[in-house]
């Protein structure tokens, strides 16, 4: 009997659910009912320790609707005396709406508005202004009636048997304001194609300005064109999907060049890799000139063993060697390769490599630690022999402390009795601010080639190196190769970004979706590929300029003299690339 009711000794009630078979709960009940009932107070406690209204605060609250206060400083009166408890509605005489009442509820002592509503007089009074029309009897379902002058009442609007909306006529303003907004290029919506015949159909405008219309079926809003069927799909509608992204991933490649731009110690290191858009000098010499010009070079990168292709006046030669190359091969190399997908291979004692022109303090020579024996020598200096030691990993040996200055290296395998694979040579100036511009991407290569030949061999190169920022460009192998799948460019993709990105989470990597070139189609369009290729930007926090979308067609852009061929940007296509890049992202 520890509770009590009004001084009266009542059973402890249980905290069973409702509804309880309990003799203890049914007594306590009687007792809560009766407090309900004839409490002069506005809540009570029910068994399970909820706070309910009584009668009494039940006609408390109902009165604060169906008497509207004055005004709002005498309601403030009553929620400072405890009349209008918290979260009571409660309502007020509107000085905004006339015979209209605001609504409000009072949150812990404030009166946050809640909505207005008209009153019976202040809609009879819009009524009393509206004209009487003379109209007849419709079939569907009425939305608006008048009287008319014989006493009876006329339905002027209404829906009609398929739910479409109608009425007697429309007035003169409504009929010239629908008129002076449908307007594109001079013509009024009266004057152009119908959607039997859809060419353009304008939707929206913007005073005299069509913002969004349709344009021989599509939409299209300002200057973005919602061709796909899923273009209004919010999750890869264009209008939520960029030409150019914002970069905010790219956050240590912009520390390293705001570090440059303040004058602290600093190298940024850039990597383009992809197909023969990266392999080729034309883009990435369009960067260097742009980043050299800028922030000055910190050294050469990147020297593959392919023999051409080189930035800055480096040059490779060789002799003697057996090749591979991801992109003409259809297999895995069976000696590994460079993340560029290159290698050279020799088992003789004549081979030799020369590269002339290397800028670095520091050169590291990239080798598998196989069976065989070779010798390097840096500017004409005595050769040092190199024996493997049977692990058939990939190595490097570094150089360094070399001037800061071009140099020359060379490998020959005089004294070799096993086999020797060469990757490639590294140069870098740990202490000379600057750009560093690792060019590795392999001519011919697709999605499909990066996925199943190079992406074992990628991340040595990303953890050693480390660039700051790596670009990718495929697509224009892709979309014409035979029996090439969007998800195999899309695993392509992928392999680049977890090959760098695993290493180090925090590399800034940067999607070029290629313009498009003349190349046939076999079987999908580049535009499917780029499709695919965006929306894995989107969903895996990589950037992307998506030049195919920001180019014309291959005929205008080549008549505005933008391809060296038909597979090809030139140099001012490369620049017009790398003005989008570096005023949007960059």
């Amino acid at each position: 009997m520890a509770n009590q009711y009004l001084n009266i000794p009542v059973p402890t009630p249980t905290q069973d659910p409702v509804p309880s078979a309990k003799i203890q709960d049914h007594v306590f009940a009687g007792a809560k009912l009766d407090e309900w009932a004839t409490s002069n107070e506005n809540t009570y406690i029910d068994r399970l320790g909820g706070e309910k209204l009584t009668s009494t605060g039940m006609a408390n609250r109902a009165s604060l609707l169906g008497k509207p206060y004055a005004s709002m400083e005498l309601a403030q009166e009553d929620i400072i005396n405890g009349k209008i408890h918290d979260n009571d509605v409660f309502s007020v005489v509107s000085v905004i709406y006339g015979s209209a009442i605001d609504l409000f509820k009072n949150e812990a002592g404030q009166p946050v508005y809640l909505t207005s509503v008209s009153n019976a007089e202040s809609v009879n009074k819009v009524i009393s202004q509206l004209p009487i029309i003379p109209g007849e009897l419709v079939s569907g379902r009425p939305l608006f009636g008048v009287e008319s002058e014989d006493g009876d009442d006329d339905i002027v609007a209404w829906l009609d048997d398929d739910y479409g909306l109608d009425s007697l006529r429309l007035g003169k303003n409504l009929k010239a304001d629908m008129t002076n907004s449908l307007v594109e290029g001079g013509q009024v919506l009266a004057t152009l194609p119908s959607l039997d015949d859809p060419l353009i159909y304008p939707i929206h405008s913007v005073g005299d300005d069509v913002d969004f219309y349709m344009d021989n079926g599509c939409g299209v809003l300002y200057d973005i064109k919602l061709t796909s069927p899923t273009a209004l799909n919010i999750d890869k509608a264009k209008a939520t999907q960029p030409l150019v992204t914002s970069g905010k991933n790219l956050f240590r490649w912009r520390s390293k060049i705001a570090k440059l731009n303040a004058g602290v110690l600093a190298r940024a290191k850039i990597l383009i890799t992809g197909d023969s858009w990266a392999e080729f000098v034309t883009i990435p010499e369009r960067y260097s000139a742009w980043l050299y010009g800028a922030y000055q070079k910190s050294a050469d990168g990147w020297i593959s063993v392919q023999g051409d292709f080189y930035l800055n006046g480096t040059t490779l030669t060789k002799s003697g060697w057996t090749f591979y190359d991801a992109s003409i091969n259809t297999t895995a190399p069976t000696y590994g390769c460079a993340m560029d997908g290159m290698a050279i291979t020799a088992t003789s004692t004549t081979a030799t490599v020369n590269v002339t022109g290397l800028t670095a303090t520091d050169i590291s020579i990239y080798y598998r630690d196989g069976n065989g024996t070779f010798r390097y020598s840096i500017d004409g200096g005595t050769p040092v022999v190199v024996t493997g030691g049977g692990t058939n990993i990939t190595t490097s040996i570094k150089i360094s402390g070399l001037a800061n200055s071009t140099h020359n290296v060379t490998i020959d395998t005089v004294g070799n009795a096993g086999n020797v694979t060469i990757y490639g040579f590294y140069g870098e100036s740990p202490s000379v601010n600057g750009i560093e511009i690792v060019k590795a991407g392999n001519a011919g290569a697709r999605g499909l080639d990066y996925q199943t030949e190079i992406s074992t061999y990628i991340s040595k190169y990303g953890s050693e190196i480390n660039p700051d920022l790596v670009i990718v460009i495929l697509g224009t192998n892709d979309y014409r190769g035979a029996g090439i799948t969007v998800d195999s460019f899309i695993g392509g993709i992928d392999a680049i970004v977890q090959g760098y990105r695993t290493p180090h989470p925090d590399v800034g990597i940067v999607f070029v979706c290629p313009a498009q070139s003349k190349g046939v189609p076999n079987p999908n369009p580049l535009s499917t590929f780029i499709s695919a290729a965006t929306d894995y930007c989107m969903s895996n926090n990589v950037e992307f300029v998506d030049l195919f979308s920001a180019f014309p067609s291959y005929d205008e852009a080549n008549s505005l003299g933008l391809w060296i061929d038909t597979l090809h940007l030139n140099s001012v296509g490369a620049q017009f690339l790398v003005d989008l890049t570096k005023e949007k992202i960059l």
